[in-house]
């Protein structure tokens, strides 16, 4: 681990601290978290951020200064289902906009408990079938981190389901991909991930799926079927929560013939990428992906 990179676990729980209400498991107003976010975390300078309704949905397109690629990624924030947006993650996504030389659309899929589950898929595949009208399926990449992350994989499963173009490729930083919460079975690495804790992913499960089945494959990916997705990467740290299922996931994938690869950054936590202003090992994972995207 890099030298900055040991200070990852206590200033996670610094930033948890400032911005999170554990009690009730929410963030202390999003305004506040926009803000210190983007007084953290610049926007890159070499791309344009420009906030729109796309597919009726809050929205915003990053786009690098120099356009390298005609390939255009569809990135979804993680939060639980409950809360952030594209505003939280602004700076990773035009860190990752201005690598790749692509085009990113990031949206605010609508978010339990005023929305429960499945708006969030059915936000993501309109948003997902637009983009493929206007680009092409074969120029679409779809990425996200955490729930994020697991929406991506959701979506590609809906798609499938109803006979779709899928995009031609997906990432996942620390997706959640089981919302059955498994930890409470003794499942799953909890290795003192700062992040996350079992009780605010077993409340933000329960918001989101009102009732439905925690185990039907457009809630928890993990327990679809695999075959003919897309080829895909994830990324996730070695005291990460939610590692199990990811390490599952991936290796399901490619039992079912799908090229799918999974990198674990040791002693790194939950979403560790966000902060890639400061961490080399968040700088270095987005590297990685944006050379997975941009590879034919």
């Amino acid at each position: 681990m890099s030298g900055i990179g040991k200070f990852v676990v206590p200033g996670s729980r610094i930033l948890k601290a400032i911005v999170y209400d554990g009690k009730n498991h929410r963030l202390r107003g999003l305004k506040l978290v926009h803000m210190l976010s983007k007084i953290a975390l610049a926007d890159d300078k070499k791309v344009q951020v420009k906030p729109l309704k796309y597919a009726g949905l809050d929205s915003a397109w990053f786009t690098p200064k120099t356009i390298s690629s005609e390939r255009v990624i569809l990135y979804l924030h993680g939060g639980g289902y409950s809360v952030c947006s594209w505003r939280t993650h602004r700076s990773m996504i035009s860190y990752l906009s201005r690598l790749t030389g692509m085009k990113a659309l990031a949206i605010n899929y609508r978010m339990a408990p005023e929305f429960p589950f499945p708006r969030a898929v059915e936000d993501t595949v309109m948003v997902l079938k637009q983009l493929c009208e206007e680009y092409g399926a074969h120029n679409i990449a779809v990425g996200g981190d955490s729930a994020g992350g697991g929406l991506c994989f959701a979506a590609i499963h809906a798609l499938k389901d109803e006979g779709f173009a899928l995009p031609a490729k997906a990432f996942a930083l620390s997706p959640w991909l089981d919302l059955s919460v498994p930890l409470k079975k003794g499942i799953g690495h909890l290795n003192d991930d700062p992040m996350l804790d079992p009780e605010a992913v077993e409340v933000w499960a329960e918001r989101y799926l009102n009732g439905a089945d925690s185990k039907h494959h457009w809630a928890s990916p993990i327990y679809g079927d695999l075959e003919n997705f897309p080829p895909f990467l994830i990324h996730v740290g070695e005291r990460e929560m939610l590692l199990d299922e990811s390490v599952e996931f991936a290796s399901k994938a490619v039992d079912s013939g799908v090229k799918a690869s999974i990198r674990i950054f040791p002693n790194m936590v939950h979403v560790f990428q966000l902060m890639h202003t400061i961490v080399p090992e968040a700088k270095e994972s987005l590297k990685e992906i944006s050379a997975f995207l941009l590879k034919d």
